[in-house]
């Protein structure tokens, strides 16, 4: 899917991320309509988590998917000491990148997540819009 912004803007704006050590954590990244009414626009596209608070909630809440975690962790040598604190989800990345809140979208329930951008694209294109062939700037959803 093709974004309506500006091709090179938002190139240049993803590609400053890429030196950023990033978890992906589902439902952060991105700013609010709130934050950014107040001028608290995020430089980067993920928010500082505290990781070791956010393990001990998903072991409590999810507690199959946190022994998934940890024994991947473990597989490949990584520690919950070890993971960065800067934590973004792919679409609080796309709108980061593009600049707009996470929650203006009032055609998304309130809150842009992936299925939202591939439902504007198949439907009104309100931000998003398909392309018949991938170029610099489009997105694959």
């Amino acid at each position: 899917m093709g974004p309506t912004k500006n091709t090179s803007e938002l190139l240049h704006r993803a590609q400053s991320a890429r030196p950023l050590p990033t978890l992906c954590w589902l439902g952060k990244g991105g700013w609010t309509r709130a934050e950014q009414a107040a001028g608290n626009v995020l430089a980067e596209p993920g928010r500082r988590i505290d990781v070791q608070r956010e393990f001990e909630s998903m072991r409590t809440q999810r507690p199959t998917v946190h022994a998934a975690y940890l024994a991947a962790m473990a597989g490949s040598g990584l520690s919950l000491a070890g993971l960065p604190s800067l934590a973004c989800d792919c679409s609080g990345f796309v709108c980061w990148a593009l600049g707009v809140a996470r929650d203006g979208a009032s055609w998304a329930g309130g809150w842009i997540s992936i299925d939202a951008v591939h439902a504007d694209a198949r439907g009104a294109r309100r931000l998003f819009k398909p392309v018949e062939r991938a170029a610099p700037g489009a997105m694959l959803v």
